[in-house]
C-alpha cells in the first residue's frame, strides 16, 4: 500500500474538486490517500458522499489551518505559513508517514517548501521539475518547467542526469539522447552560460549528448531529454498547451460551421483514436520534482477532479520508483562536477 499526501487546499478549482479527486484515487487498489487541509471543511464535503463510495475509499485527513494561495509570494508564504497544507504534508513526508506528496497548488511555494523541509541532494544546488510531452517519436522528457532560474553550467549537467534517470526508469528507454534547448544548433549560438553548458555536457555525457536543439525539435526532433532553465521551460510548456487548445478549438469551429460537419466529425472521431493514444499524457499526471530528498509531485493549478486523481495515481507509481534516491546514488559515484 502506497500512502500519498495531497494538498487539497491549493487547487484553483476549489476544495470540493480536490476532495472528489482524492476519493476517486483512494478507491484504487494499493493507494491510500492522506488529505491535508482544513479538517472541518473536508469533512463537511465528505458528509454528502454516499456511504457505499466512502466504504471503498482508503483515506485519512490531517488538519492544516493555513493555506498558501496562488497569489502568495512563494518564499515569504513558505516561511510565514508554518501550518499550511503544503508544509504539514511535507512534514509527513519527511517523517516517513507518507511515501509521496502531490499538490495542485502554488508551484513556487511547493518547490521552496520542499527544499526547506526535505533538503537538496548532495551536489545539487537547484532542483528541477520534469514533465513528459508527446512528439512524433513518442513521449519525451522536458525539464526544467518551473522550479529554478539563473542556472550555472553545472546545473544544466545535473538536469541532464535527472532527465536520463527519468527516461530510463519511467519511459523505459535505455539509449538516451539528450539535447540542450537553444536558439540554434551551432556551437556559438546562445548566451555564454549555454555555450559553457554545452561544452560541459559534451565532455561529461559523450555520445548521449546530441548538442543544441531548437524549439521545434521538442516535438519533431529525435531526442529523449530536452534541458533548459525553469523560466524558459515554463513559457514553452504553457505556450504549447495553449497552442494545442487553440488548434483543437479552431478545428471544432470549422467542422460545426458546415452542414455536413456531423458526418466529418464522426469520421474524425474514429480516425483520431490512434492520435489520442499517441498524444495523451494523462498517464503522466504531474510534474516530478527532482533534486530533493523525497517524492514530490506538482499538478496543474486548474486541475479537475479527474486530473487530481490521475496525479495521485502517478505519484503513487513513481513514489515506488524513488527517482531521487537513484539520482543521489549516481551523483555520489561521480567525481567533482
Amino acid at each position: 500500500m502506497v500512502s500519498i499526501g495531497v494538498d487539497v487546499m491549493g487547487s484553483e478549482k476549489g476544495l470540493k474538486e480536490a476532495v472528489k479527486g482524492c476519493v476517486k484515487a483512494s478507491q484504487k487498489r494499493d493507494i491510500h490517500v492522506v488529505m491535508v487541509g482544513r479538517e472541518d471543511e473536508i469533512k463537511e464535503i465528505l458528509r454528502k458522499y454516499p456511504k457505499r463510495i466512502l466504504k471503498k475509499a482508503k483515506f485519512d485527513i490531517v488538519n492544516a489551518t493555513e493555506v498558501i494561495e496562488m497569489t502568495d509570494e512563494p518564499f515569504s508564504a513558505a516561511r510565514r505559513k508554518k501550518d499550511s497544507s503544503i508544509m504539514v504534508a511535507l512534514d509527513l513526508l519527511k517523517n516517513g508517514e507518507i511515501q509521496g506528496f502531490f499538490s495542485p497548488g502554488n508551484t513556487g511555494a511547493v518547490v521552496i517548501s520542499s527544499v526547506l523541509k526535505l533538503g537538496r541532494l548532495d551536489k545539487v544546488s537547484k532542483p528541477a521539475l520534469v514533465t513528459v510531452i508527446p512528439s512524433i517519436y513518442g513521449f519525451r522528457t522536458f525539464l526544467d518547467v518551473g522550479a529554478s532560474i539563473d542556472l550555472e553550467p553545472r546545473d544544466y549537467l545535473l538536469f541532464a542526469i535527472f532527465g536520463k534517470v527519468f527516461v530510463e526508469n519511467v519511459l523505459r528507454k535505455y539509449k538516451v539522447r539528450i539535447g540542450l534547448l537553444n536558439i540554434g544548433e551551432e556551437d556559438y549560438k546562445g548566451p555564454e552560460v549555454l555555450r559553457k553548458a554545452r561544452e560541459l555536457l559534451k565532455e561529461k555525457l559523450g555520445e548521449e549528448f546530441v548538442g543544441n536543439v531548437e524549439g521545434y525539435q521538442l516535438f519533431l526532433g529525435n531526442v529523449d531529454v530536452v534541458v533548459t532553465d525553469g523560466f524558459t521551460g515554463n513559457v514553452v510548456l504553457k505556450s504549447s498547451e495553449a497552442a494545442s487548445k487553440a488548434l483543437s478549438s479552431l478545428m471544432k469551429q470549422e467542422i460545426t460551421a458546415k452542414w455536413y460537419g456531423f458526418i466529418v466529425g464522426g469520421l474524425m472521431k474514429i480516425a483520431l483514436k490512434g492520435f489520442r493514444k499517441k498524444t495523451d499524457v494523462s498517464e503522466y499526471g504531474a510534474a516530478t520534482l527532482l533534486g530533493v530528498n523525497g517524492n514530490v509531485f506538482i499538478g496543474h493549478g486548474a486541475s479537475s477532479a479527474k486530473s487530481i486523481k490521475s496525479g495521485i495515481v502517478y505519484a503513487a507509481k513513481l513514489s515506488q520508483v524513488n527517482l531521487n534516491q537513484k539520482i543521489d546514488k549516481i551523483l555520489s559515484g561521480m567525481g567533482e562536477i
